[in-house]
């Protein structure tokens, strides 16, 4: 068909006639000249037509091909594993080519492969393995080994110890298969075992070392044995990473991974054991998202200090903790600096367990699309610390500045903390500016320490808590403060040494349908001046475990304004709590209506609301 629609001369010469026509004339010989260039394109073009687009005598063309091998393999060859025909065929190469020989036929698509990868051993370069010599020359020799840059470089590190004394180096488009090796610090030094990149070598943004492939071995640090600050691996600027199957081991102050600037990362089934660091380092990181600025990594040109920030990185299946000769590494994945307007964006912590952690596991410092996702936390100091950068960690390029930002969307979903010895979830903004949009659901803490929250929430604007699963916390086990916009529904709330839940000087929160069991003090309490707080449909049981007669099991207080109380229901089996619901006379304007406060309270009036410009039915008992 025509693109271009032609236009009617008419039947006079004429102006108009005349335009037309040498219209038309144009349009056809642009739809001749397209029609011509499809047709070379179709006739140079593979992929045409697809064998199943063309006809056959009422069959596509895959189907006769298809049958016809069918029945060449079973009336021909007779594939039943003994005939000599079999033999034959395997001189029929992949690209369909016949060869004498099968070894010619073999020796011909060995070449083929081979044309496209490249295969080398470092015991081929000199290597000895043995955790005495120094095999960093000879390493380095056959990473460089490579005969074409565009070509897959397959590094084979043969089972055994290899000394390193400085860094490697290594290339983009570098597969290196460490199964069964140990590769690593075994003398005195500091130098960061594999780098992703070349002194002196200007990679702005992300155009550094590209598709690299650490798969298997063990990446030793030996910090136990040494001094000074270490780091196993650094890949700056960087794209299409992957790391896998492989044990990084016995840090000192610094990181298992870190990754200043770059994207596309894909970490799977390792293990992190083993860190120490000095007071001043507590929260490092086994692997740190960071930003390419001054100080982040090596000695570099500083065209490379661009601000360009690490994103796109997925951490799955990992295990976090001690090794023989060295605790649990501080905290598991995380940042803590940044520049000014850039965000960590798209990061993923999915499935791993962090056992034994002294510092919180996971930290979306500055964070943008954030999954924190069906991991363990199992006897760790903390669990999920969402927050901004610390103070004196935020920078432009130019120098540190105090411009306050916070991340977003973080969805913390489906993961156990169990033994926590500080808060297992902490989302904390800053005054300046309120941390946004963060998701908890369906998570479970078992125990946290005496004194010590579930889920802490401060300077926070649009936290929603569902389904969530709470026992045995050494406070409330939820709290929030100087927060806006906090919803919490659904789940369960076990044996809190506090309250159950407790919100201080929020501004519009719900909480519904929670069920709250067995809470030392309130099972709900509001003050610091609250409003526009709804509690509906909730069910406590056994408030004021701690003192008989002592709290209730709502408690709205200090100021707590237009707020509603509906539907909820207070019962008590065991120490009896001061009242089922009371409102103090500070509060204004409550709404209440269809509580149910039959909880066996010391007081008479088991149902108090003392507020001003208060809103009842008769449904409260």
């Amino acid at each position: 068909m025509a693109r271009y629609p032609y236009r009617k001369a008419g039947n006079t010469w004429d102006r108009i006639f005349r335009n037309n026509y040498n219209l038309n004339l144009s349009d056809i010989e642009s739809d001749i000249k397209d029609a011509n260039s499809a047709l070379d394109n179709h006739e140079t073009s593979k992929t045409a037509h697809t064998s199943e687009q063309i006809d056959h005598g009422g069959f596509s063309v895959a189907n006769r091909i298809k049958n016809l091998y069918s029945r060449f393999a079973n009336l021909v060859l007779n594939h039943d594993g003994t005939s000599i025909k079999e033999v034959v065929d395997i001189r029929v190469a992949m690209d369909g080519s016949i060869h004498p020989t099968a070894k010619d036929r073999l020796d011909y698509d060995y070449n083929k492969i081979t044309d496209r990868i490249q295969w080398v051993s470092v015991k081929d370069y000199g290597a000895l393995g043995d955790g005495e010599t120094d095999d960093t020359a000879a390493i380095q020799s056959a990473l460089d080994a490579r005969l074409s840059a565009s070509k897959m470089h397959f590094v084979r590190f043969p089972p055994g110890t290899y000394k390193v004394t400085t860094s490697l180096r290594v290339d983009s488009n570098t597969y290196l298969w460490m199964d069964g090796a140990t590769v690593g610090r075994f003398s005195q030094h500091n130098a960061t075992i594999f780098v992703l990149y070349r002194d002196g070598v200007v990679t702005p943004g992300y155009s550094g070392v590209s598709n690299v492939i650490f798969d298997g071995g063990t990446i030793e640090g030996n910090s136990h044995l040494y001094t000074g600050g270490f780091t196993l691996l650094t890949a700056p600027h960087a794209s299409n990473i992957m790391i896998k199957n492989v044990t990084f081991k016995n840090v000192r102050d610094n990181h298992a991974i870190d990754l200043p600037g770059s994207k596309d990362v894909y970490i799977k089934n390792c293990f992190f054991l083993g860190q120490e660091t000095s007071d001043s380092r507590f929260y490092a990181e086994a692997i740190q998202l960071d930003t390419a600025k001054s100080g982040s990594y090596g000695t570099i040109d500083s065209g490379n200090l661009d601000g360009t920030v690490t994103k796109n990185v997925t951490v799955e299946n990992c295990y976090f903790g001690a090794s023989a000769e060295m605790g649990a590494f501080h905290a598991g994945v995380g940042s803590h600096s940044a520049v000014t307007g850039k965000f960590y964006e798209n990061i993923k912590v999915i499935n791993n367990t962090f056992e034994e952690m002294r510092y919180y596991s996971v930290k979306p410092m500055k964070w943008r699309g954030v999954v924190v996702s069906g991991n363990r936390f199992l006897n760790t100091y903390g669990g999920v610390y969402v927050a901004p950068i610390p103070d004196g960690q935020l920078y432009d390029l130019g120098g540190t500045k105090v411009t306050y930002e916070t991340g977003s969307d973080v969805v913390i979903n489906a993961n156990t903390f169990e033994n926590m010895g500080e808060k297992a979830i902490y989302v904390l903004g800053r005054k300046e500016i309120y941390q946004r949009d963060v998701t908890i659901s369906n998570n479970i803490v078992s125990g946290t320490a005496d004194g010590k929250k579930g889920i802490f929430i401060r300077y926070a604007d649009g936290v929603n808590i569902s389904n969530h699963q709470s026992k045995n916390t050494g406070s409330q086990a939820i709290y929030a403060e100087f927060s806006k916009n906090i919803s919490t529904s659904g789940g369960e709330v076990k044996t809190t040494k506090t309250d159950g839940i407790k919100l201080n000087a929020v501004k519009q929160a719900n909480i519904n349908n929670v069920s709250i069991q067995d809470t030392g003090t309130h099972g709900i309490m509001t003050h610091g001046g609250c409003s526009g707080i709804d509690l509906k449909y909730n069910k406590i049981t056994d408030p004021s475990q701690s003192s008989a007669g002592g709290f209730d099991g709502i408690y709205m207080s200090n100021d707590t304004t237009d707020s509603s109380l509906i539907a909820n229901k207070i019962r008590s089996s065991k120490k009896a709590p001061r009242r089922g619901i009371w409102v103090t006379a500070t509060c204004d304007n409550i709404v209440a209506f269809g509580n149910d406060t039959r909880c066996r309270a010391v007081e008479a009036d088991s149902y108090r609301n003392s507020a001003t410009n208060k809103i009842e039915t008769s449904g409260n008992v």
